[in-house]
């Protein structure tokens, strides 16, 4: 007989060993955790473009001539075509060679960027420094995502969900802070959130003369790279991240049909680097708007195709819903954002009060996806576990015990817990259904009420960012993580999508240019609320359409499982 004296000593090493172990996975996620939460804003801050809040400044500078202004919007806002067709390159490399090697290729690329900005004195290097930055935000994108799956657990993935949102919320008033409009209150404030995605919507004259007030002291190479920090504290981060790895092998190896699924959306994505490019062509606002819809229905058809393949797809529809917050996430807050910093210049100036709906619907995001963290892990096939539940008295739970038998605990507990997590199968889909109901309630107070209250847009951004990220936690729960970065590959080229629709509607309302800074803000106004009848009426189409092939997929599991249960 054992006494429990010599049964704790034979124990001892074995728990001298388990125990570092356990503290160097906690140290190797809290280093990845760390990495996520900077490098994801760090990423998706080179989307927005305030280069025409400075261009008459930059013009001077480079000594261009009136008609080569189109080019250098052109050069500036080639940040955003980059990113998109690096985004499934990138998701490629990373399920190939391990997200630490991309990670690293995408921050050179993005500091290099950053760092020679202030050396482009000619159009051509400013547009290799601002490709530069699409190219490494392209690469760190998908690199962050599979560095959150490769961590496991619920934390990690949720937490890259919350930045995502937070990011797109907060990207444009953060650029607007460090790159403001111009001083004269009569100035075009057309250029107001005007970015990348769009730059000929915002005119090519949209600066004005008042540009060159001696008040307006911004640099214009602040322009290029409004908001270096996250890239400086990804460099301060991702070091620990190289040397904490952790245990490695969470992630299945890159099979032959997962690189074709992650490579499919290679070609739609360069046909939108294309639209983003040629739609600067003076192109009328009516066929942007044309390009725009077709460009949605190519993207809603490839997510709806790929949510049925057993690779790309995922049981709660994560491809349509990052479809959705791609579309409405940014191309929401950063015009708002636009219409808040042309409302503070007309008259006191910008203030915290300002951008504070912004951050709180950051902080929104990423609550709101922390709170899906918490939920319990749903079981692997929740339909066919349910349907062998029926009048079988839990025969999972039985032959768990039974398989049990001499494994110890541990599994025991493993067996208890699948059949938890098999008793709430639908709660993750409804929270997908709850944030997309989130979402359109975050457009119904900018409806009803003064888009340039601060309590408005406060009561907005919380709606729009707790839903978004809702939306996308949940949605990511149980999906693999091909289907993760198949649905990322469409998110980016849905954000170019929603911000040419609402820049195409502002141009027209912008048309013929109004004489006063007050009528151009009430027709900014006018076209952001046309968008924002749209966009609910997006957000309950693709709500319904991911709701729809999430219950079709379940149910093909379910009908797969029954096939096999018959046959055995």
């Amino acid at each position: 007989m054992v006494r429990p004296l010599e049964f704790a000593r034979a124990l001892a090493p074995s728990q001298a060993v388990v125990r570092p172990a356990r503290r160097r996975e906690r140290a190797a996620t809290l280093a990845a955790l760390a990495v996520i939460v900077v490098a994801v804003p760090a990423a998706v801050l080179v989307l927005p473009d305030t280069s025409s809040n400075v261009v008459e400044e930059a013009a001077r500078s480079l000594r261009l001539a009136p008609g080569d202004l189109p080019g250098l919007l052109r050069a500036t806002g080639l940040s955003v075509p980059v990113l998109l067709a690096a985004v499934p390159v990138g998701a490629v490399a990373a399920r190939r060679f391990g997200a630490r090697p991309v990670l690293l290729a995408g921050l050179a690329l993005l500091v290099a960027g950053l760092l020679f900005v202030g050396r482009a004195d000619d159009v051509l290097l400013v547009g290799a420094v601002r490709a530069a930055q699409g190219a490494g935000a392209g690469l760190i994108l998908p690199a962050t995502l599979v560095l959150a799956w490769e961590r496991g657990g619920r934390l990690a993935p949720a937490l890259w969900s919350g930045a995502l949102v937070a990011s797109l919320l907060a990207a444009m008033p953060l650029a607007l802070d460090r790159v403001p409009l111009p001083g004269d209150p009569d100035a075009d404030a057309a250029g107001a959130g005007m970015d990348s995605a769009g730059p000929a919507a915002a005119g090519t004259d949209t600066a004005g003369q008042a540009a060159a007030d001696a008040a307006h002291a911004t640099d214009w190479h602040a322009a290029l790279a409004p908001f270096p920090w996250f890239a400086a504290a990804v460099a301060v981060a991702l070091p620990l991240c190289l040397i904490l790895r952790g245990r490695p092998g969470r992630l299945p190896a890159l099979r032959h049909t997962e690189r074709g699924q992650l490579v499919l959306p290679l070609v739609p994505a360069a046909g939108f680097a294309f639209i983003a490019v040629v739609s600067t062509y003076d192109w009328s606002p009516g066929g942007r708007l044309a390009l725009a819809a077709l460009a949605l229905l190519g993207l809603v058809g490839l997510a709806l195709v790929a949510s049925r393949d057993a690779t790309a797809g995922s049981p709660f529809g994560a491809a349509v819903v990052m479809v959705t917050t791609g579309l409405l996430a940014y191309p929401i807050a950063a015009p708002l954002a636009g219409i808040a910093a042309a409302t503070a210049r007309n008259g006191d100036g910008a203030s915290f009060r300002t951008y504070l709906p912004f951050a709180a619907g950051a902080a929104a995001a990423l609550v709101a996806a922390l709170v899906v963290a918490r939920l319990p892990r749903p079981s692997a096939r929740p339909k066919a576990r349910l349907a062998d539940q029926r009048g079988a008295g839990r025969p999972n739970l039985a032959r768990d015990l039974a398989d049990q038998r001499g494994g110890g605990r541990p599994d025991l507990a493993r067996a208890l817990a699948n059949q938890r997590g098999a008793g709430r199968p639908n709660l993750a889909r409804e929270l997908v259904v709850v944030g997309h109901v989130l979402i359109v309630s975050a457009v119904v107070p900018l409806l009803v009420a003064p888009v340039q209250d601060p309590v408005v847009a406060t009561a907005a951004m919380v709606a729009l960012g707790g839903g978004a990220g809702l939306a996308l936690a949940a949605a990511l729960r149980g999906a693999g993580v091909a289907a993760a970065l198949f649905g990322l590959s469409l998110c980016f080229p849905a954000v170019l999508t929603g911000q040419l629709v609402v820049l195409s509607l502002q141009a027209a309302r912008l048309q013929p240019a109004p004489a006063t800074a007050d009528a151009q803000l009430a027709a900014l106004t006018g076209g952001y609320r046309m968008w924002l009848d749209a966009a609910a009426l997006l957000a309950v189409l693709l709500a319904a359409a991911g709701r729809s092939v999430a219950s079709g997929r379940g149910r093909a599991v379910a009908n797969r499982s029954r096939a096999s249960a018959s046959v055995q």
